[in-house]
C-alpha cells in the first residue's frame, strides 16, 4: 500500500497523468512531453507513439523555436510538407506543440500532440495546452528537488552509517565516558541513548541466567552456590536500575522526554503504588497508609501514568527504605487551592540534616548517614522525581527535621499544562 501511494505521488506518475490529459482534451491518438538534457532531447512520457517511431533529432518538437507551434495540416506547410515523419509512417498530419519554460525563462523542453488526419487546434485546447505545460514544469522543478533530496539523503545515510560505527567503537569506552560525563554532558546524553540496546540486552541475559540457576531447575545448589547466585542476581539488577536512571535523566537533559498523558484515576494511582510497596514494607515492619483527601467529583485527571507511578514509588521506596523498624510511612492525595494535585508522602525516618536538603535533588547526590551505606542507592531517583515533575509543569518540595521524619511534596497541575513534547493517548473502552 505505502509503495502504490509512493507511486502515485511521484513526479513520473503526475507527467503520465498530464500527457494523457493532454491526448484527451485535444482527441489526439498522440501526445509526448520531451525534456533536454544538455544539447540532447529525450521522451519522458507518451501516448500512442512510442518514441522510436518519430526521431526527435529531425522532429517537430527540436523545430520549435517560439513557446509553441500549432500545425492545422503538415503537407500544406513547406517546412514539414517533406518530413519523413509526414511522408511516411507514422504519417503526422496535424501537430500542436507548447514549449516549457522554466520560471527563468529557460526552454526545458516541449509537450506536442500529434495526428494522423489534418485538424485545427479550438482556442480552448491551446489554452488547455499552455496550461498543462505549466503543470508540467512544476513537475520537472519538483523531479529536480526530489533527485537532490535523494542526493542529501544519500549523504545523510552515509553520515549514519558512519556514526553507527562510531557508536559501536565507543561502546568499549564506556566506563571513561560515564567519568567525564559531567564536564561533557551532552555528548553523555547522545552516548548513552546510542548504546542502551548493547548494554541492556548482555545485562538482561546474565540476569536471565542467574534467575534458573537460582529456580535450581537443571540441579541443587549448595548453600554457597545460592549465595554466589543471589550476589550476582542482586549486582545485576542494581546495574541495570542504575542503566535505566541514567538514560531516563539523559532523555530529559537533552529534552528528548515525551509525555503520554492519558485519563487517570490520581487514587488508583496510588493505591497501585501501595500494592507494589506492601510487602517491603511489611518486610521491614513499617506500617504504611494511604490518606486520600481528592474530592469525591475529581474521578480522572489527564496525567503520565507511567512517570507519576515512578515518581511515587521512588518516593515511598526511599521513605520505606530510611525509615527505622516500627516506623510509619504515609501517602496522601489532596487538592489544593490553587488545582494543584498534591501527592505527599511523609515517613518517620532519620530526616535530612538542613545542610544536604539543597543538594539531594542533584544527579548522583546522596545523603551521608549509616542507613545510606547500609541499603546502597544510585542516586539518581530523586533528580529524575525532580525532572519528571518539571516536564509536567509541577515542582516538588521537601519538609524534613533530623530523626524525627521528612515530607516529599509533588505538585502536578490538574490540567495539563505540560513543557514537554506530548501525545495524548485515548482510553480504551
Amino acid at each position: 500500500m505505502l509503495q502504490d501511494f509512493t507511486q502515485i505521488r511521484s513526479p513520473q506518475f503526475a507527467l503520465d497523468d498530464l500527457v494523457r490529459l493532454a491526448a484527451q482534451i485535444c482527441q489526439a491518438p498522440f501526445a509526448w512531453v520531451t525534456a533536454w538534457e544538455g544539447d540532447r532531447l529525450s521522451v519522458v512520457a507518451f501516448v500512442g507513439l512510442a518514441p522510436e517511431a518519430l526521431p526527435l533529432d529531425s522532429g517537430f518538437c527540436s523545430w520549435m523555436e517560439s513557446e509553441s507551434l500549432f500545425i492545422a495540416d503538415t503537407l500544406a506547410d513547406p517546412a514539414f510538407a517533406h518530413h519523413p515523419a509526414v511522408t511516411a509512417p507514422p504519417h503526422i498530419r496535424a501537430y500542436g506543440g507548447v514549449a516549457l519554460l522554466s520560471p527563468q525563462g529557460e526552454n526545458l523542453g516541449a509537450l506536442c500532440v500529434l495526428d494522423q488526419i489534418p485538424r485545427p487546434f479550438d482556442p480552448t485546447q491551446v489554452d488547455a495546452l499552455h496550461a498543462l505545460s505549466h503543470q508540467i514544469a512544476v513537475q520537472f522543478a519538483l523531479q529536480r528537488h526530489v533527485n537532490e533530496l535523494e542526493q542529501t539523503l544519500h549523504q545523510v545515510q552515509q553520515y549514519s552509517d558512519n556514526l553507527e560505527a562510531q557508536v559501536q567503537q565507543r561502546t568499549q569506552e564506556l566506563a571513561s565516558t560515564l567519568l567525564l560525563a559531567e564536564a561533557a554532558n551532552q555528548h553523555k546524553t547522545e552516548f548513552l541513548a546510542n548504546v542502551s540496546h548493547e548494554l541492556r540486552t548482555p545485562l538482561t541475559t546474565i540476569l536471565g541466567f542467574a534467575r534458573l540457576l537460582h529456580d535450581q531447575i537443571h540441579g541443587s545448589l549448595t548453600p554457597k552456590q545460592m549465595q554466589y547466585v543471589n550476589l550476582i542476581h542482586t549486582s545485576g539488577q542494581h546495574l541495570l536500575n542504575l542503566i535505566n536512571d541514567l538514560l531516563d535523566l539523559s532523555k530529559v537533559e537533552a529534552g528528548r522526554m515525551e509525555l503520554d498523558l492519558q485519563a487517570v484515576s490520581p487514587v488508583d494511582l496510588c493505591e497501585r503504588v501501595l500494592m507494589l510497596m506492601q510487602e517491603r514494607s511489611h518486610d521491614r515492619n513499617i506500617t504504611l497508609t494511604f490518606e486520600n483527601q481528592l474530592p469525591d467529583r475529581i474521578r480522572s485527571v489527564l496525567l503520565d501514568d507511567r512517570k507519576v507511578y515512578q515518581i511515587l514509588v521512588n518516593l515511598v521506596s526511599n521513605a520505606i527504605k530510611f525509615t527505622p523498624t516500627h516506623g510509619q510511612v504515609n501517602l496522601r492525595l489532596s487538592l489544593d487551592k490553587d488545582s494543584m494535585l498534591n501527592f505527599s508522602v511523609t515517613d518517620t525516618g532519620i530526616g535530612i540534616p538542613p545542610e544536604q536538603q539543597g543538594k539531594i535533588f542533584e544527579a548522583f547526590y546522596q545523603v551521608e548517614n549509616s542507613m545510606q551505606r547500609q541499603t546502597g542507592g544510585t542516586g539518581l531517583g530523586l533528580a529524575l522525581c525532580r525532572q519528571f515533575a518539571k516536564l509536567m509543569n509541577g515542582s516538588i518540595r521537601l519538609e524534613s527535621q533530623v530523626n524525627q521524619g521528612s515530607t516529599f511534596s509533588v505538585q502536578i497541575p490538574l490540567h495539563a499544562n505540560p513543557i514537554a513534547p506530548t501525545k495524548i493517548i485515548q482510553p480504551t473502552r
